[in-house]
């Protein structure tokens, strides 16, 4: 599906959405649930996704995630070869969170 919509109409919806299950609002006990907490992540986290998704009014570079030594000493991490940011997420991302590179190129 290659429909064309708004970032801004897509961050608008999840805005009202994030009106049903409203957490930890002072006053309100019912609103301290953890089911109220965990719809709240949820929707923050696929807005930050949507916010950094590119735009597809321009041309997508294309990157691959380099796996590099962490430099605290733990496991490696993986890099974006277009901008150099990090991320523990590669196994969700087809794309950096930082500049867009679709991470789709060959070694």
């Amino acid at each position: 599906m290659n429909d064309l919509i708004s970032r801004q109409a897509v961050i608008d919806v999840l805005d009202v959405l994030c009106q049903e299950h409203m957490y930890g609002i002072p006053g309100k006990a019912e609103t301290y649930s953890s089911y109220n907490e965990a719809w709240q992540d949820a929707l923050d986290r696929a807005e930050g996704a949507i916010f950094n998704l590119p735009s597809a009014k321009t041309e997508r570079k294309t990157g691959r995630w380099e796996m590099k030594p962490d430099p605290y000493g733990f496991d490696e991490i993986p890099i974006c070869s277009e901008c150099g940011c990090t991320t523990k997420m590669k196994e969700i991302y087809n794309y950096c969170p930082n500049c867009g590179a679709k991470m789709d190129k060959e070694k």
